[in-house]
């Protein structure tokens, strides 16, 4: 970005900047030259039914990385000013629908959407992922920033992520706004939850969950387990709510939205190790 430390300094934007001891370029294989546009931190495998980076900087679709078709598509965004990733890889039955969010925010180390906590959300709801996602057994991994540390204990509840059929069967990563973190599973009218408290994280942080049946519902905050395991009693049924599959709100109305940044959301059909989910995690760079 400069000639040395005193001068002919660049006015704009740099990105991917690649160094080899080698001739990359054959003119043959031009892809060798030029790095990917998009680093995707969970691992996407045969069990994985969705995966959001949200790391676009422009256009109309919020990619899903799975190969899984769940890709979203973008209503009233407002860039950023960095120029982040096209959505090659993303295919469409699955793609999510963003609406009102600022995209292509550069938070480090993430270029993410900002979520602004009064009409911003994204509708990841597909009948492709509705018919993929299984509440028996699976995975949920998102990260999270909030806008600041007053929306922790402002009494307003914000959703990061909902999977909701109706009042009986849903998924939520939630805040409370009463300092507290909640991890919900219900099924079968069954309720199972895990929360943290004391919360006041500006910094970006992982939320993961797990379900198994017949097992537990899990619970994981960064690197590690949060809480107690607690067992499904429960049993999962019936079909997704179209205007409730949402990242970033409760519901389509919107209603819950969240505050903040979120990036890298990812969902199995299985329910990944702890060993797994730590390897997620350091891999984020966080």
């Amino acid at each position: 970005g400069s000639y040395d430390s005193t001068g002919q300094f660049l006015d704009g934007n740099i990105g991917w900047v690649r160094i080899s001891d080698n001739d990359r370029y054959d003119g043959a294989t031009p892809t060798n030259f030029t790095p990917p546009v998009r680093t995707t931190i969970p691992t996407v495998d045969a069990n994985t039914v969705g995966l959001w980076p949200f790391n676009e900087g422009y256009g109309t679709v919020a990619g899903d990385l799975s190969g899984n078709d769940n890709d979203g598509a973008i209503t009233d965004g407002d860039w950023g000013a960095y120029p982040a990733a096209d959505n090659a890889e993303g295919t469409a039955a699955r793609d999510g629908a963003y609406t009102g969010v600022t995209l292509g925010q550069l938070v480090t180390p993430f270029t993410c959407p900002l979520f602004d906590g009064v009409n911003d959300f994204n509708n990841i709801y597909s009948a492709s992922f509705d018919g993929a996602f299984s509440g028996a057994e699976g995975t949920l991994i998102i990260f999270v920033k909030a806008s600041g540390v007053g929306i922790w204990s402002d009494g307003i509840s914000r959703n990061m992520v909902a999977l909701f059929v109706n009042s009986s069967n849903y998924i939520y990563l939630i805040e409370a706004g009463n300092g507290s973190m909640s991890w919900q599973y219900r099924a079968g009218g069954v309720f199972e939850q895990i929360a943290k408290s004391g919360m006041s994280e500006t910094g970006w942080f992982m939320l993961g969950m797990t379900w198994e049946v017949p097992g537990d519902m899990t619970a994981y905050y960064n690197d590690a387990q949060e809480g107690t395991p607690q067992t499904i009693a429960g049993t999962w049924s019936g079909s997704f709510n179209a205007a409730r599959v949402c990242i970033g709100a409760a519901v389509t109305s919107p209603g819950s939205p969240w505050s903040g940044y979120l990036a890298h959301c990812a969902v199995w059909t299985k329910a990944l190790t702890a060993a797994q989910i730590l390897a997620i995690y350091e891999a984020s760079g966080l």
